[in-house]
């Protein structure tokens, strides 16, 4: 996910004016999920066995 593609979705957020602590909820539940999604794409990255 690109900068241009979350400002896509925090731009209408704000537009309805949901409080500001609520939106940074929300980035900080983004950034929750995009470190746990890459943490398990390394794991899988990591235990994937060699072609044979």
């Amino acid at each position: 996910m690109t900068r241009d593609e979350l400002r896509l979705f925090f731009v209408p957020v704000q537009e309805i004016e949901y409080a500001r602590g609520y939106r940074n909820i929300i980035g900080r539940a983004q950034q929750a999920c995009f470190k746990w999604y890459a943490e398990e794409e390394e794991m899988e990255a990591n235990t994937s066995s060699p072609a044979l």
